[in-house]
């Protein structure tokens, strides 16, 4: 308070150092939620409001609570990749599916993960939740596909959807299918801006026969060399 600091800021700054200097710079994982709860996503355009709350925090800082961020991102989008593919001729996927974004989330591909909710799902989550994940929404398609998207090491973008959406693989950010989406607050979007043709991939892949080995070659095709995913 003498300092003239948001009491929210100050909490969210003892939690990240804590975290840096008792639980070897991984956040636990009830304190995750706190960092939004407590403070606002590190990754709000709003400058302002960035500074405002984050204004303390190194780079590495705000990297921490990203990634914190991102794994809660991945873990509600398995969950709704789960549903999507429950008592389905697809269902046998999920396993292998599930493994592969929990394996690029531990071997530290993934820099920020970002949550894409159909509409007519978007409401089914908590409010808490919405308020921490502050995912963005998707209209149309069909099956009411759900989106996740990943900013990974090696300037490597991937976009993996609920359903039977296939892996998409973009190389470097100008790619990426939707312009300036790491940049933008959470908006609507349509579902076809993500179903992109597979020309317009660097990777294209379907989660058919041992698709991950596949999926691994095609990096490597690309000069990339992603170790520890099978």
């Amino acid at each position: 308070l003498r300092t003239g600091k948001l009491l929210g800021a100050s909490a969210v700054q003892i939690l990240i150092e804590r975290s840096k200097g008792e639980n070897q710079s991984i956040v636990p994982e009830s304190w995750k939620r706190q960092l939004v709860i407590y403070a606002c996503d590190p990754r709000i355009p709003n400058r302002e409001e960035q500074y405002r709350w984050w204004g303390w925090a190194t780079g590495s800082d705000k990297d921490l609570a990203i990634r914190a961020l991102s794994e809660l991102s991945l873990q509600e989008f398995i969950k709704l990749l789960e549903q999507s593919l429950k008592n389905t001729a697809a269902e046998h996927q999920f396993e292998a599916r599930s493994k592969m974004l929990r394996d690029l989330f531990k071997l530290g591909k993934v820099i920020d993960a970002r949550l894409v909710v159909h509409r007519d799902l978007n409401d089914r989550l908590d409010p808490i939740t919405r308020k921490v994940l502050q995912p963005s929404w998707v209209r149309g398609g069909s099956q009411h596909t759900s989106i996740i998207c990943l900013r990974c090491m090696d300037n490597v973008y991937l976009v993996e959807g609920t359903h039977n959406f296939t892996l998409r693989g973009f190389l470097g950010a100008r790619q990426f299918p939707v312009s300036d989406y790491w940049e933008r607050a959470p908006k609507q979007y349509y579902d076809s801006q993500f179903r992109v043709h597979e020309s317009k991939c660097s990777i294209y892949q379907k989660h058919q026969g041992d698709w991950v080995r596949s999926f691994v070659r095609k990096l490597r095709a690309l000069n990339i060399e992603w170790r520890g995913l099978f």
